[in-house]
């Protein structure tokens, strides 16, 4: 059975319990336990505190039902952030540049390659 590096349970395609522990949640999600806890103590990812030892147990409904909610998430975000295909603003060397520096040209030709050769200076 594979495993991810530094967990300690095996990942098994098959398994089909309810309830999966923070080493396999964060198996799942290829993240650090540390970052699986993270998610769980914060509330961001639902979950369940079993008994005294407080053992965490993610449904793996809920699980899926996260991640769905994460790409909605992330998919809004892409949408809104500058840097989104659409929205990069560029400086007048065609590099991205962010839309609130004053530097910031207008000019939709900033992009395109032979307005940028044209502006790199002369190596003669």
């Amino acid at each position: 059975m594979p495993t991810r590096p530094g967990a300690k349970t095996p990942i098994n395609a098959n398994t089909t319990g309810r309830f999966l522990s923070i080493e396999q949640v964060a198996a799942e999600l290829n993240i650090t336990t540390s970052q699986a806890y993270a998610l769980l103590r914060s509330g961001s990812l639902p979950a369940l505190k079993i008994g005294g030892r407080g053992q965490w147990r993610v449904e793996r409904t809920r699980l899926e039902a996260w991640i769905e909610v994460t790409y909605a998430e992330t998919e809004t975000y892409v949408g809104e952030h500058p840097m989104a295909a659409g929205n990069v603003w560029r400086d007048e060397f065609g590099r991205p540049t962010h839309p609130g520096d004053p530097d910031v040209l207008d000019d939709p030709d900033v992009t395109s390659a032979s307005h940028i050769e044209s502006t790199l200076p002369n190596e003669g």
